[in-house]
């Protein structure tokens, strides 16, 4: 990922709106006096499709995403099982952030499926390699031609500058009555919370935004839906992209080191090997657009 971004401080609260934070949370953070959604302060230039090009995918945080279809698969038919719960069994689904579209060949056999991303080769994969319907595209800018039925947004809000943008947009395109659903991880999560700024998850600029289930709640209310259910979601990961994350994101540089050297020595060992895991910090959240 660049590392020369040039950054501008953060105005409002993607929350609340209100533009008073407290700096120097959990390190490098800010969080908003009146709600307490916590967030990085500063907003890199940098565009999205720049952080998120294809080198995202293949060395930039993942080893090679292309490869994981098989451990991912199995995260998604997770995330269908779920989404079928709360009656999103059928009609028009939107993914955003689809990258190489494993989620929408997966979906596809229940949903007319469409996907979105800002990656341009992660696209072409999904739309040439597993023919579905995928593009290049920023959300915002999406001119919807009838309303979907599902929007889905999996380990998405995290990354982006303005998450209140992209929900505000989803209850624009989605029919009321239909559903929203949506992967990000959860700072108020006992985890989160235990481990203070050694959390793994906190590595800006690629995570901006920190929800809680409460954040994420007032967030989604305030832009017309209603929420239907939280729960903490576990994922199928690989044990040489875990070693990956941990070399880029330890928290000192001993951790950072001995994942390097073990995947330098023993990542071929492990192939595609995947283990599950559910540490209670990451949600799975079920929204419905709320009718007039």
């Amino acid at each position: 990922m660049p590392d020369t971004a040039v950054v501008t401080a953060t105005k409002r609260c993607v929350v609340c709106g209100a533009s008073a934070f407290r700096t120097g949370v959990l390190g490098t953070l800010a969080q908003c006096e009146l709600c307490g959604h916590i967030c990085y302060p500063a907003q890199s230039t940098v565009s999205a499709a720049e952080l998120y090009g294809n080198d995202y995918f293949t060395g930039a945080e993942y080893l090679d995403y292309s490869s994981q279809q098989g451990t991912l698969a199995k995260n998604f038919r997770r995330y269908l099982r779920l989404m079928r719960r709360y009656g999103a069994a059928g009609g028009r689904l939107l993914e955003v952030g689809c990258a190489y579209g494993f989620f929408l060949q997966e979906a596809r056999e229940a949903f007319r499926v469409e996907g979105i991303d800002v990656a341009a080769e992660a696209v072409a994969f999904a739309a040439e390699q597993l023919q579905v319907p995928a593009r290049k595209l920023e959300f915002p800018t999406l001119q919807a031609e009838e309303p979907y039925d599902v929007v889905c947004l999996w380990d998405t809000l995290e990354h982006l500058a303005e998450p209140d943008v992209y929900i505000a947009k989803a209850s624009e395109v989605v029919r009321e009555g239909g559903h929203l659903f949506l992967t990000t991880v959860d700072i108020g999560s006992y985890l989160a919370r235990v481990q203070g700024r050694r959390w793994r998850q906190i590595h800006p600029p690629t995570h901006l935004h920190y929800f809680s289930r409460a954040t994420m709640r007032r967030l989604l209310e305030r832009s017309g839906f209603e929420v239907l259910g939280i729960t903490a979601v576990g994922t199928h990961r690989e044990i040489t992209n875990m070693l990956r994350g941990l070399s880029l994101f330890g928290k000192s540089r001993v951790v950072r080191q001995l994942a390097e050297q073990m995947l330098e020595k023993t990542g071929r060992m492990w192939g595609h090997t995947s283990v599950y895991l559910n540490l209670g910090d990451n949600m799975f959240v079920a929204a419905r657009r709320r009718r007039p």
